[in-house]
């Protein structure tokens, strides 16, 4: 049986202080705009607040002086008039900063983006860094936005605010800041350690959500779609539903259940500091120490002042709060990456390229075993190299590693002789076209799918690619030819590829970017027999003057290929050309034979014999 891990919390790596220099450079380097207008609306809240407290007792005070109507006409014109005037300017600034807010969240999720996009592959292969990424889009508008936002209107305000009416309760009872001070410190401390509680356990939502976004996102996926039509997996769909349901309602109470004891907390303390408070004026009043006009004032400098104290300190938890939710942000945009990008070396250009894999090793992340034990092998200068083995044998791992997408555990991966550790590993993939197995269509056109840019694409090296894939016919007979869109879930015209259709396109990619060496993961997986022939005979001026590696199940692909690499048990098992390997009747002339044999009609009619007769005996 399975023990769960416990696991630890980790503290935050960075303070209030450096979360709070982040905050304000970043809404200052993507719109100045924005902190401009945040600061005027500060200073706007506060008139009008301050207009606000003055109305009444000002009111009050012309009557009990005698003053005319005329004196209380004009006190109600400036006070009153003043704040509406204010109630529009803060309403005009906030329906303006909205505009900027978009701006700001859009440059800050082009941050996000940009480290997603520029990172280290193998950072992708950790779950730290997969919660780091959606706690880092979270951070962009709870953290910095509502950070600098609660910073400037409600922490500043509260401060200058709280200064203002002390001002006024000074001198009107020492035990008063006191006994509010002590109030307003235990709710802080409390409030404090609440606050945390999204800190400590931000990996645990993170892992929840993130659940929540596969199950939602591969609900819509038509591949998903039929087969829960044909196989009858609504029963499956709804348990996993149920499972992830389960797990969030779970903490979504653990959650409610603490900050309901906040809540009581919260409510007995301000019982407690403005009963204080309202004792001490009603007294003064009774003795006759303050007028009508004086005791007006005081009550709502009392209550505002109570409130502020107490907002002080809660102003400062909610910083705290927004300062986590950049935390996050912060520790995902500088995630250390394993590799060297701009400090490295630039890659030396030559005309052909050699890779060595010396005695390299690699277990992927949580993996109980090795995927690759010792393994060794040179891809000479402008070879074609094939790779063939049992599923789970390495092949896509060692090209993982020769493209520089992994650093091995043990062992070095060379290029022309030099570790590929060193170099700029950007300027490295420069030097590489591929079809993987997994791959990405994006919704746009199919010019823009091949050429992966959607400017200065070239239709003339377009058509020529087409041709080598053999995708060329059916493209120009559709309507809009290399015009057309991709995928429906942008475009209401775009269409939809077979499989064969995408891989030839994915193929025709990699021909574009004519790199000087060409991995080829399975690039005939998808494809009819006729259409498979058709890429190997096309094969060979593909790979013109560039180095390749091929990968295939299908055995016939090695026919064409100078050398092949059989991989077996993480290692590079048995290498030489195909009639080398046949003749050694190792592990790839087995395999060959297997293959082989289901092509050869009296040997398929043969099995078939047998196996009912193994049928009739049972």
């Amino acid at each position: 049986m399975q023990t769960k891990e416990k696991k630890t919390k980790e503290k935050p790596t960075y303070g209030v202080p450096r979360c709070l220099l982040f905050v304000c450079g970043r809404v200052l380097r993507y719109s100045k705009a924005y902190f401009a207008f945040t600061l005027l609306g500060l200073a706007v809240n506060i008139l009008c607040q301050v207009m606000q407290f003055y109305l009444a007792p000002t009111l009050i005070g012309t009557l009990e002086r005698g003053e005319g109507i005329l004196a209380f006409m004009l006190a109600l014109l400036l006070l009153g008039g003043g704040q509406a005037f204010m109630m529009g300017l803060r309403s005009y600034v906030d329906r303006n900063r909205y505009p900027m807010k978009m701006v700001l969240n859009s440059r800050l999720t082009e941050e996000v983006t940009g480290k997603i996009a520029a990172t280290s592959y193998p950072n992708f292969l950790t779950e730290k860094f997969k919660n780091r990424t959606s706690q880092a889009f979270e951070g962009v508008e709870s953290g910095v936005i509502n950070g600098f936002n609660n910073l400037v209107n409600y922490h500043l305000r509260t401060v200058i605010m709280f200064a203002f009416y002390l001002y006024f309760l000074s001198d009107l009872h020492p035990l008063l800041g006191v006994v509010t001070g002590i109030l307003a410190g235990i709710m802080f401390f409390y409030n404090r350690w609440a606050y945390a509680w999204g800190q400590r356990h931000r990996d645990e939502e993170s892992e929840v959500w993130r659940k929540w976004d596969y199950v939602r996102d591969n609900m819509v996926k038509l591949p998903l779609i039929k087969e829960l039509k044909l196989f009858g997996m609504t029963g499956w769909i709804e348990d996993i539903f149920r499972d992830v349901w389960l797990i969030s309602s779970h903490l979504s109470v653990k959650r409610e259940r603490f900050f309901a004891w906040r809540g009581v907390v919260n409510l007995v303390t301000d019982v407690l500091r403005d009963g204080f408070a309202l004792y001490i004026l009603i007294s003064a009043a009774i003795r006759g120490e303050i007028s009508a006009a004086r005791f007006v004032l005081l009550s709502a400098a009392v209550n505002n002042f109570s409130s502020q104290v107490g907002g002080v300190f809660d102003s400062i938890n909610h910083v705290r709060e927004d300062c986590l939710k950049v935390n996050n942000l912060m520790e995902f945009i500088n995630y250390p990456e394993p590799f060297r990008f701009e400090d490295g070396l630039s890659v030396p250009r030559a005309e052909s390229y050699e890779i060595t894999l010396e005695n390299v090793s690699y277990t992927y992340p949580g993996a109980p075993e090795k995927t690759l034990d010792g393994f060794n092998l040179t891809v000479h200068r402008g070879e074609k190299l094939a790779m063939v083995g049992l599923n789970g044998a390495g092949k896509t791992t060692v090209v993982k590693l020769i493209c520089g997408f992994l650093d091995p555990d043990e062992g070095r991966v060379l290029f022309n002789g030099a570790d590929v550790r060193e170099f700029n590993r950007r300027d490295y993939y420069s030097l590489f076209s591929a079809v993987f197995q997994q791959f990405s269509i994006l919704d746009s056109t199919i010019a823009q799918n091949i050429a992966q840019s959607v400017e200065n694409i070239d239709y003339e090296k377009l058509d020529e690619c087409l041709e080598k894939a053999g995708l060329k016919k059916m493209i120009e007979n559709l309507p809009k030819g290399l015009e057309t869109h991709l995928g429906r879930d942008i475009y209401d015209d775009g269409i939809m590829l077979s499989g064969g259709q995408t891989q030839r396109m994915l193929l025709a990619r990699a021909l574009y970017k004519n790199a000087p060496i060409l991995i080829l993961d399975e690039p005939t997986a998808a494809l009819d027999p006729l259409a498979e022939n058709d890429i190997y005979m096309k094969y060979n001026a593909m790979c013109s003057g560039k180095t390749s590696v091929f990968i295939s199940h299908r055995f016939a692909s090695t026919r064409f290929c100078d050398r092949v690499v059989y991989v077996a048990d993480g290692k590079a098992a048995e290498v030489g050309t195909h009639d080398e390997l046949i003749r050694l009747g190792g592990g790839y002339a087995k395999l060959f034979e297997v293959q082989a044999r289901y092509y050869r009609d009296g040997d398929v009619r043969e099995m078939m014999r047998k196996e009912a007769e193994d049928n009739a005996s049972e």
